[in-house]
């Protein structure tokens, strides 16, 4: 606004100027003067260029100055708060330290605290933080345990109680109720408590599984006896041949049932707890699981865990073989009753069934049976005749001297490996028995026939 107005002051003076009042001269001169001056003025080294510098360097520095004093203002005050910071802090600890520590407690803050790194009181809040966090986690725990604690001595109250019925039988199982337990232990201590536990301990462990081991190797011991007689049967067996140029061989097969791995699993369960420091606890549930085992295989011996379990023949299954004599390979191996016709698996059943029979019989370091009668009663009802011959074969070649047991239809099947038969007859309340040859049975046979046709003739006649 003040320019405008000089601005316009000096249009308003120039539109007064008249022509004639114009010094040219004059103000030409003025003008060569006043640019003569300014040359001077202009003139670096004249002493108002000078004056002009050092105005500029004191303008500069006074700035400078300005703004130091400004800065120094802030840092002030920024300096203010925080001693009135430390202040309030300083102030803060005293209410909160008191009278301090003394010696014993200064002596467990070296011990338990690592103040080596606290240089400042942030640092300082920041370790007790952490060192509050770390005190209360202990006392949580500590806690817990102390509840876990009390619950467990309720319950060892509670078990005390039930074992001793005597002195303990009117006394509770709370807390306050400790004392009274604590002095009937003290009572079973001088009582020589220790001296009998450990006597029992080692009875324990010395004979707990003993009677289990000792069951277990007889049944065991009766395994390999059954495998030895079937090596023994296989030996009579090998004699006599099943096809031509082959004969017939059993194969005993281990079976592990589920029972037997179960009982074995609680023997190792066993062993190990009578390693465990508990005066004996874990060692004697674990001789009750096996002692459990066994009386549920006694209870239950018509189940097959059980038979596996406590009897020998159970323990074995058998596979049967056909064995080349001359070259001992294996033709073929039957595990089951699959494969094959019904006479076949009756001709393997009878050979083993025979061959086991004339070892029975046999004595020891024989290879005959002594006394090999036995009697078969309606033995080949259900079997074909070369079925039936060739299990009549085996058991000649067996040494067994078989005694038959036949209706008259199988007569016939006899004739041809039998010297003679022994007939019954039956009549009312009476019965006759006639022992005859074949050739005997030929002739009667022959004479009927001829009496029959005689009397056909006549009646013919």
């Amino acid at each position: 606004m003040s320019t405008r107005r000089s601005r316009v002051g000096l249009l308003e003076r120039l539109l007064s100027v008249q022509f004639q009042d114009i010094d040219l001269p004059e103000a030409e001169r003025t003008l060569a003067s006043l640019l003569k001056r300014l040359d001077g003025l202009a003139d670096p080294g004249s002493d108002t260029a000078k004056a002009k510098r050092d105005w500029e360097s004191a303008k500069a520095q006074l700035t400078k100055t300005n703004e130091s004093r400004e800065n120094s203002r802030v840092v002030q005050a920024g300096l203010r708060r925080d001693r009135e910071t430390a202040l309030t802090q300083r102030e803060r600890a005293y209410r909160r330290s008191g009278d301090g520590l003394d010696a014993k407690q200064q002596a467990l803050a070296q011990q338990y605290f690592d103040l080596s790194g606290v240089q400042q009181i942030d640092v300082l809040e920041e370790h007790e933080a952490a060192a509050e966090g770390r005190l209360r986690e202990q006392l949580r725990k500590i806690a817990e345990a102390l509840i876990r604690c009390e619950k467990d001595l309720i319950r060892a109250m509670g078990y005390a109680k039930r074992e001793d019925t005597g002195s303990l039988s009117d006394v509770g199982t709370e807390l306050e109720d400790v004392p009274q337990y604590l002095g009937r232990l003290k009572i079973l201590n001088e009582e020589a408590l220790p001296e009998k536990l450990q006597r029992f301990l080692n009875y324990l462990n010395q004979s707990s599984d003993q009677g289990v081991t000792q069951l277990l190797g007889s049944i065991e011991n009766e395994v390999a006896i059954i495998e030895e007689r079937i090596e023994d049967l296989n030996n009579t067996m090998r004699r006599v041949d099943f096809q031509p140029g082959r004969y017939l061989r059993l194969d005993p097969r281990r079976v592990v049932h589920e029972s037997l791995k179960s009982l074995q699993q609680a023997q190792r369960a066993l062993r190990s707890a009578a390693l465990q420091d508990d005066q004996g606890e874990s060692h004697f549930r674990a001789l009750a699981h096996v002692v459990t085992l066994l009386r549920d295989a006694s209870e239950r011996r018509t189940t097959i865990g059980a038979r596996a379990l406590l009897d020998p023949r159970y323990r074995l299954q058998f596979a049967v073989s056909v064995i080349e004599r001359g070259t001992g390979a294996v033709m073929e191996t039957r595990t089951g009753s699959q494969g094959g016709s019904g006479g076949e698996k009756e001709i393997i059943a009878s050979y083993i069934l025979t061959a086991s029979l004339s070892y029975a019989l046999c004595p020891d370091g024989g290879s005959k049976p002594l006394f090999g009668t036995i009697v078969l009663d309606e033995a080949f009802s259900k079997s074909s005749q070369a079925v039936a011959g060739r299990i009549i074969s085996a058991l000649r070649e067996f040494g067994l001297h078989p005694l038959f047991v036949t209706p008259n239809k199988e007569m016939r099947l006899l004739r041809a490996h039998t010297r003679s038969a022994i007939l019954i007859h039956r009549r009312g309340q009476q019965a006759t028995m006639t022992s005859l040859s074949w050739e005997e049975l030929d002739m009667l046979a022959r004479a009927r026939e001829t009496l029959i046709n005689e009397v056909g003739e006549q009646r013919c006649r």
